[in-house]
């Protein structure tokens, strides 16, 4: 349910985009857009956190009021610093911070021809401010079909609206009727964790933040019946508050005590147990135990089953296969080689599972979407489509019913207590966005390809939508600015990556559609399709491949980001407007920020080193020279074929087994039971192609969470979200200084016990 108006002051609607709601979310995604640059170059892994962010948001300035009598943060100003908060910290991804430029690096590092130049710190920015602005445009002509008419679940977006809604003391806003209740996909906390945190324990952690719900406005303390039971209750809150920052302070303390002694100690990076206990051939292809509690904090937020299906890819590539390639003499390097050696050779592998993946989740998506257009608009689904879900962005609706108007999806019609089938103007547009003119068949759950239904969009009634001209003009800028200056820097035909544009705006609208059914951005399948096509635009370009790929993933990464926040705001009422200045905002401090923390990183580190491998970045460059054809390592195309293959297979069964349904047959409810059990593909597919060494911890913190979780569920709930985001944040943050101490001179103090370059690149 969406929250009722009457809660939202002028007042507060008119301040929501304040000064200090941009700036402190800009703070807490700086934070994470340092901490993330350093694990995307790790591992590839980077955190939305917006859960994270609404509840440290709403901390520091209860903080504020209790000390100073600073103003209390206001539920729309909450979701501008989320809003700003995301835009940042996801920078590392979608400016190719993870990837795109580390693969550049290796080209270098290892002569390819046609690598391209070292890019300077100017160019850096210019790349970074191209790439992440004009996905912020694209995703503003999703919002109508996305949010308003199909009203896609975007759990995370869901769930950090409930957040927030309990954190202010509002109703919190309810799933569409018929709709299930929110949960994170396994996937989507591993290739883009958007919520951050179980929805249970953020749940759990708001409403003691929140104190009790209270319906309507924000309760100020002296509308409690007795002072002195309103006085208990702030104290009650303020102590609750109190040992929140405790845990959240001392977790960061730890994380980063951690990161300072395995930094100036090698051998507590990656302690070599099976060296130890006489195998070393399982210590050289990862199997070490790294100590890091960031990765631990990394597998509190993931899930059991998240970590227990990397940790299958782990053992399928690098107990099952590595040994196998390195005795059969498949692999022509080094044992740890990433080119020639055995990481290189498992690295096809574990890109045929997830391109095998990705290609089941985007085709069934468009698929679906496919089937939704047809059903709204029948044989005039090509102009429809084009003149509403584009050009109807920021419009009114129109009057008649041929424009601005959709059909409801089916799953909807037959609820008839759904705001959707009532038809009542009021109730319809404060509760759904959406009123229609009633027809018998509609509550009768039949809907006739006749029928349309006018959509009403609140902030339009408002007056906050995003102006039309505003992300035209916007997105055609921001085409030519990324065409231009691509074309500039890497001295390819300005066609080239216009095309690559125009291929990222296509692909969004299918990722966008992925993220808000299954909370899953495909943006590394998004990236693997669009090199594939790309082949045929610059067949032998390496270079050009992976530069189409980046350009496709950042419209897709910012897009998704950017509708999750627009979901959020949609049910809170917050502007749409508001929420589209504030991601500019983060944008832009996530470019600064992200380019400085890899720049300090790569100074202090080698890419592809044991401080920073760059999995991701591999992976980029082995898809970019597959597709333009070269030659594959012995046996690696047979395997990648079988193991992509059965990716295949298990996620085709996955989405076939889909949802439960009235009268379905006993087979179909078999099969959903077992799939049930089926492991995440993508996740096992990241388990293979990162080192077991970043598997374990995460695996251990899985299990502590669930220790945790079944010995005391009320602190688990309460306390579990800040101390795991304390554990990120702590090491994230102190790795940059560490990055500084090292590029400034510092040594190691002691590389006793230290194996080779498996620990430390500057150990001798």
């Amino acid at each position: 349910m969406i929250v009722d108006p009457a809660c939202i002051t002028p007042e507060d609607r008119a301040g929501q985009l304040s000064v200090r709601a941009v700036l402190v979310g800009s703070v807490i995604g700086s934070m994470l857009c340092a901490s993330n640059a350093f694990f995307a170059l790790q591992t590839g892994w980077v955190t939305m956190a917006s859960l994270q962010a609404a509840v440290v948001g709403f901390g520091v300035f209860r903080v504020a009021h209790s000390s100073c009598g600073c103003r209390r943060l206001t539920m729309l100003e909450n979701v501008v610093v989320q809003t700003t908060s995301v835009a940042a910290s996801t920078l590392p991804l979608a400016a190719g911070f993870a990837g795109i430029i580390p693969a550049f690096e290796l080209m270098r590092k290892e002569g390819h021809p046609g690598a391209p130049p070292e890019l300077s710190m100017a160019s850096l920015f210019l790349w970074a401010a191209v790439l992440s602005l004009f996905g912020v445009f694209l995703a503003v002509p999703l919002r109508r079909d996305a949010i308003l008419v199909e009203r896609l679940k975007f759990p995370s977006g869901t769930a950090t609206a409930e957040v927030i809604a309990v954190l202010h003391r509002v109703a919190a806003p309810s799933p569409p009727s018929g709709t299930p209740a929110i949960g994170l996909s396994d996937a989507s906390q591993l290739e883009q964790p958007q919520a951050g945190a179980v929805p249970a324990a953020a749940a759990g952690e708001a409403a003691a933040a929140g104190s009790a719900k209270v319906s309507g406005r924000d309760a100020p303390a002296a509308e409690e019946p007795g002072m002195s039971v309103a006085e208990q209750d702030e104290a009650s809150e303020d102590a609750a508050w109190t040992q929140r920052w405790r845990v959240l302070g001392f977790t960061m303390l730890a994380a980063a005590a951690v990161s300072v002694v395995t930094e100036f100690v090698p051998v507590l990076h990656s302690l070599p147990v099976f060296q130890w206990m006489g195998v070393p051939l399982a210590t050289a292809v990862g199997w070490t135990i790294t100590p890091s509690l960031s990765y631990v904090g990394q597998g509190m937020i993931m899930g059991p089953r998240t970590t227990a299906s990397m940790l299958l890819g782990s053992v399928l590539a690098w107990a099952v296969m590595a040994p196998v390639a390195q005795a059969a003499g498949w692999s022509s390097g080094p044992v740890g080689g990433a080119e020639h050696g055995v990481k290189g050779w498992v690295t096809w592998l574990a890109l045929a599972v997830m391109l095998g993946d990705s290609v089941v989740i985007i085709g069934s998506t468009f698929w679906r979407l496919v089937g939704s257009l047809r059903a709204k608009y029948g044989s005039r689904m090509p102009s429809a489509v084009c003149c509403r879900g584009l050009c109807g962005a920021g419009k009114a609706p129109s009057s008649t019913p041929q424009e601005g108007a959709s059909l409801i999806p089916r799953s909807h019609s037959s609820d008839p207590a759904s705001p959707l089938v009532r038809g009542e103007a009021g109730a319809g547009g404060a509760a759904g966005g959406v009123a229609a003119a009633v027809d018998p068949a509609v509550a009768e759950g039949t809907l006739p390809s006749s029928l349309e239904l006018q959509v009403l969009d609140p902030a339009e009634e408002a007056g906050e939508n995003v102006p039309t001209m505003f992300w035209v003009v916007g997105l055609a800028l921001g085409t030519a600015a990324c065409a231009v200056a691509l074309s500039i820097m890497f001295n390819s035909p300005i066609y080239e990556p216009l095309v690559a544009v125009m291929l990222s705006c296509l692909v969004a609208v299918v990722a966008a559609r992925a993220l808000g059914e299954t909370d899953l951005n495909p943006v590394s399948g998004v990236g693997k399709l669009s090199q594939l096509f790309f082949a045929a635009v610059a067949p032998g370009n390496v270079t050009s491949n992976i530069v189409a790929g980046a350009v496709s993933e950042a419209g897709a990464q910012q897009a998704g980001d950017l509708l999750q926040d627009l979901k959020t705001g949609h049910m809170l009422g917050a502007s749409p407007r508001a929420q589209f200045f504030a991601q500019i905002a983060g944008s832009l401090v996530g470019v600064v920020v992200s380019v400085v923390a890899y720049k300090l990183l790569t100074l202090a580190y080698p890419v592809g080193g044991p401080e920073l491998p760059a999995p991701t970045a591999r992976v980029w460059l082995g898809m970019a020279e597959l597709v333009n054809g070269q030659q594959l390592p012995p046996y690696a195309g047979l395997f990648a074929g079988l193991f992509g293959a059965a990716a295949l297979l298990v996620s085709v069964l996955k989405a076939w087994a889909g949802r439960p349904e009235p009268g379905e047959a006993a087979w179909r409810r078999t099969l959903r039971g077992a799939m049930a059990w089926a492991p995440s593909v993508m996740a096992v597919g990241v388990g293979m192609y990162i080192a077991p060494n970043w598997v374990l911890p995460r695996c251990a913190g899985s299990l502590l969470q669930v220790v945790w979780k079944r010995t005391n569920s009320a602190g688990h709930d309460r306390l579990m979200l800040l101390a795991a985001s304390g554990f990120v944040l702590g090491e994230g943050l102190m790795s940059i200084a560490n990055a500084g101490l090292r590029a400034g001179g510092a040594e190691p103090w002691t590389c006793d016990g230290c194996v080779g370059e498996l620990a430390c690149s500057g150990c001798p």
